[in-house]
This record gives C-alpha cells, structure tokens and sequence, in this order.
C-alpha cells in the first residue's frame, strides 16, 4: 500500500462509521444477495424510507435500501442487486458473517410516508428492498398490490415464496422493464391512493408520465431512480 492509499484509508475511517455483518444470502446464481446487519449508530425510527450510504470501495459508496429493520436491536436487512456489473456487485459477492461494513451515513428519501390505504407499487428488482420498506411502514390494514420486473426466472420464484404478503405480480423483462409494466398498467382503473415507483431512472420517468396520462395527480405518485 502506497502513501496515498494510506492517506485515503486514515480519511475514511475517520469520516465513516462501521455495521457488523450478521448474515448474508445470495438467491439463484448469486446475482442477488440479502444482507443482515447490526447497526449500533443507527437511528431507525426517523419517518419514511432510509438508505445506507455503504462503501463498497476505496471512495466509492452505493446507497441501498434499509429494507427491514427492529429499531431495538438495531438490525436491519439490506438488498443488493448484483445483476448488473459494478463495484457494488462485486463488493457483496465477498461479504461474509462478521465482516465490517463501513458507511457514511443513513438517511432518508424523499418519499411520502405510505399512510393511505390502497398502495400501488411499480418497479424493477432493484427496488425490492424499497418495497419491503414501504410495507413496513405502510398503515395498519392497508392494501398493497402492483407488479415488479425480475429477469431470471429462479429470482421470480424465490421472490413469490419468500414474499408473498408484499401481493406483487412478478412480470419477465423480455421487452425491458417500462414495456412490461407499461403493458400491465394498460387496463387498470385510477383506483389507488398512492402510487410509488422505484428502479431505472429512464423506467421510472416513463411511468411516471403514463401514469399521469391515465389521471393520476402528482400528489399521487412518489417516484425514486437507482440507476440508470
């Protein structure tokens, strides 16, 4: 290790602070992981969705949902998408049970709080987490329904078995994720309260606008890009 690299190290322990990693697992293929931690520095009651900014390089962080969380053990699950290549992907792929994890910060999106009592939900697999999110916060007896994209069919499958009370339509990605949603959404009544998007930015900003077409207000949609 150079001087320089010591100098960035020294930098980020100072500035970030450390989770243990209590368990980790990895769906079909090991493209997608699941990952639990304790958070001591955590404060999981602030209102709305939350995101941990985690470092998964030298200067390089990714922000992942805070998908399920007990605010007095002060654990959590966090989801990682590793489908698509990048420093994210390849740092979850080595985590393991009692590795440190270092982040800067947790915080939360800009999302409204899901207090209203029919919930559509819209999105790719990078928002699966997002959606547990939402479910947890969601008002008691509210109704969640909506559709998310997952490529593989082995992730279809052990998303339906592992979360059915989320009432989510899984949907292939044969024609891209706006198209399949996009096609779903075509013969639904304006009957939600709330709609939230989560997943592609280009997914969710052409959605947003069919969305608007059909006559939902703006008040109406919550909408959150991961990536591009």
């Amino acid at each position: 290790m150079n001087i320089k690299d010591k100098a960035i190290g020294l930098l980020e322990r100072r500035i970030t602070k450390t989770a243990l990693v209590l368990a980790t697992r990895s769906w079909a293929a090991n493209s997608f992981y699941e990952v639990d931690l304790h958070v001591p520095d955590a404060d999981f009651d602030k209102q709305g969705v939350q995101h941990m900014k985690c470092r998964v390089n030298q200067l390089t962080y990714r922000d992942y949902t805070i998908a399920m969380w007990d605010t007095e053990t002060r654990t959590c699950t966090l989801f990682v998408d590793a489908t698509h290549a990048g420093p994210g992907a390849a740092w979850v792929k080595y985590l393991k049970k009692n590795d440190t994890l270092s982040y800067l910060n947790v915080e939360s999106h800009g999302y409204n709080n899901p207090a209203n009592n029919k919930l559509l939900l819209l999105g790719d697999q990078s928002a699966v987490g997002h959606f547990l999110a939402l479910q947890q916060l969601a008002a008691p007896g509210a109704y969640i329904e909506g559709a998310i994209v997952i490529p593989r069919v082995a992730h279809r499958t052990e998303f339906n078995a592992y979360y059915p009370d989320l009432n989510l339509h899984t949907l292939s990605a044969e024609d891209g994720s706006t198209q399949a949603l996009a096609r779903w959404m075509e013969y639904r009544g304006i009957d939600n309260d709330m709609v939230f998007l989560a997943g592609n930015v280009h997914m969710v900003t052409a959605l947003r606008q069919q969305l608007r077409v059909m006559g939902y207000g703006s008040k109406q949609i919550d909408a959150q890009g991961f990536w591009r």
